[in-house]
């Protein structure tokens, strides 16, 4: 009874392992690409998002402008056959103004930046608003430059393996077409 019971363990493994290993990584994120480019109306910025797989685990970095859209492509990469895990690590611009915000609050005080607010454009955080004098202005805007820089190495650490841009993808796919 035992050893029937490892054997159907062992083969069910098994099972698991080879129909994994039929579905190749780079089709993934293929298949990945190709469901976010049918997006055209949710004004997804592709470009700044970056897909690895191994293994059919799906690894996502790079930015996104809301918690909505972060989680879609999640949802989409999940979706995806072959896929066992996603691993999430895109960042959000307006939580990481939130975290920058926070910063200048604790560092020079909530009444120095009351009338202020953190703008993440370009790559860059940018500081706007009325501030009493410029010095607290530019200490504002130097504070929130190395925060922004400490959270964007933070983000590299997190991402060690390099992922598939959508310009990649979009070479990868005109070398297919093409041959």
């Amino acid at each position: 009874m035992r050893s029937s019971l490892i054997a159907r363990v062992f083969t069910k493994r098994d099972t698991e392992a080879v129909r994994y290993a039929q579905i190749d990584d780079a089709a993934i994120v293929d298949r990945i690409w190709d469901q976010l480019e049918r997006l055209d109306g949710l004004r997804l910025d592709a470009e700044r998002i970056g897909i690895d797989c191994r293994d059919g685990v799906v690894l996502l970095t790079g930015w996104a402008s809301s918690p909505m859209q972060r989680a879609l492509v999640a949802n989409i990469a999940r979706s995806i056959p072959g896929v066992r895990r996603v691993d999430n690590r895109i960042l959000v611009s307006e939580e990481l103004a939130g975290e920058i915000m926070q910063t200048l609050i604790r560092e020079l005080g909530l009444d120095a930046v009351a009338h202020a607010a953190v703008r993440i454009r370009d790559g860059r955080a940018v500081v706007v608003g009325d501030f009493a004098d410029w010095e607290t202005a530019l200490r504002a805007r130097v504070l929130a430059e190395r925060t922004w820089q400490s959270l964007l190495a933070g983000a590299r650490r997190l991402a060690e393996r390099p992922a598939v841009t959508r310009r990649e993808h979009m070479g990868r796919a005109a070398a297919v077409g093409a041959v």
